[in-house]
């Protein structure tokens, strides 16, 4: 019962759960791909298979509804400012999406690193 309580407690106060499970026991399962190619310069590849089969299972037709809407939108390269007003929504109250970068060009991690928060923001949580 003790260890019951316990466990009860972690899970109210930890929020290191991802929303989607891993795949394997090595990688979190992804929600979003994003490239890097500059500073300031981040192109959304795309939102993967997994993330719109939770959106459809949780029925979080609001959510699909945005997906839609950026899939459909040409716009790919965003600032750091377009990822929070624009992506905002996949962040969640209790649980994360992990997400992937790459970055093909030459920049360091200091040139890079308002991008990299911007998207690492994502996977905050909303209150």
């Amino acid at each position: 019962d003790d260890c019951k309580n316990t466990l009860e407690k972690m899970a109210d106060n930890v929020n290191l759960w991802p929303c989607i499970p891993p795949s394997s026991t090595s990688q979190l399962t992804r929600s979003t791909h994003w490239i890097i190619h500059a500073p300031g310069e981040i192109e959304f590849s795309k939102f993967s298979s997994e993330y719109i089969k939770y959106l459809k299972e949780n029925n979080f037709s609001e959510k699909l509804k945005l997906v839609d809407a950026i899939n459909g939108s040409s716009k790919k390269i965003y600032s750091a400012t377009d990822i929070i007003s624009t992506f905002g929504f996949i962040k969640e109250e209790r649980c994360f999406h992990e997400y992937s970068i790459s970055r093909p060009g030459k920049f360091s991690d200091s040139d890079l690193s308002r991008d990299f928060d911007a998207i690492r923001n994502l996977k905050s949580f909303t209150h």
